[in-house]
């Protein structure tokens, strides 16, 4: 066992020695790979996200109707994510309760709010106008034992309680503030990877060096 522990010993000092001895071909391979990835991380296009969360104050009729007891909740936000994707200026996403947009130039803040401030005036005016709409269906019905349903009363209620709460000034979504983000490149990344696989990969060629060198030379004494 201590034989075995001994051989093991030494065979770690040779590797050592081995890399040691390589360690000015290491360290340009490092430092070249460092200069590549500084150099794509200053070239490439950079990337940066403009993003907002939303809430929700008025859900649409239709959403109240297709929307069960069971899970509301969540059915309900998910059907106002796609009316306000429908109504976002372009170039925005909805997802999760949050907006966003991919850019290469970011505008100023205020622009975006604006952008926003528009979305959410759209989104409003649609959903009032749905309601509207939904009122005008019920009452041009004219078979009096329908109209007498729950409902069709239920359906009457909601429309009226969303135009309501919009003619008393509430918006259907409301934005918070906007932030903005660099999102690509990722620079302290790319170099850390650029010295790391480098490292590795002088590493492996210095090692193979010395493999060969060593194979050489037991074929020249034998």
């Amino acid at each position: 066992m201590n034989e075995n522990y001994n051989n093991d010993e030494i065979d770690l000092f040779d590797l050592f020695e081995t890399l040691w001895g390589g360690k000015w071909l290491i360290g340009c391979i490092v430092v070249i790979s460092t200069l590549l990835g500084f150099g794509y991380t200053k070239l490439s296009q950079p990337v940066y996200r403009a993003s907002a969360t939303y809430s929700v104050n008025v859900y649409s009729v239709a959403g109240q109707q297709i929307c069960g007891v069971q899970d509301q909740m969540k059915c309900l936000s998910k059907q106002m994510e796609q009316v306000v994707s429908d109504h976002l200026i372009d170039g925005w996403a909805a997802s999760d309760e949050s907006v966003s947009l991919s850019t290469a130039i970011p505008s100023p803040l205020a622009a975006y709010e604006t952008q926003l401030k528009e979305s959410s005036q759209q989104t409003t005016a649609f959903i009032k106008a749905k309601a509207l709409a939904e009122i005008q269906a019920i009452e041009s019905i004219s078979n009096a034992s329908l109209l007498s349903t729950e409902r069709v009363a239920t359906h009457m209620l909601n429309a009226k309680r969303v135009i309501q709460s919009i003619d008393s000034g509430q918006t259907v979504i409301s934005f918070g503030p906007v932030g903005i983000a660099k999102v690509a490149p990722h620079s302290s990344r790319i170099l850390a990877l650029s010295i790391m696989l480098s490292g590795m990969v002088g590493c492996t060629i210095v090692l193979l060096r010395d493999t060969i060198r060593k194979r050489e030379i037991s074929k020249a004494q034998g």
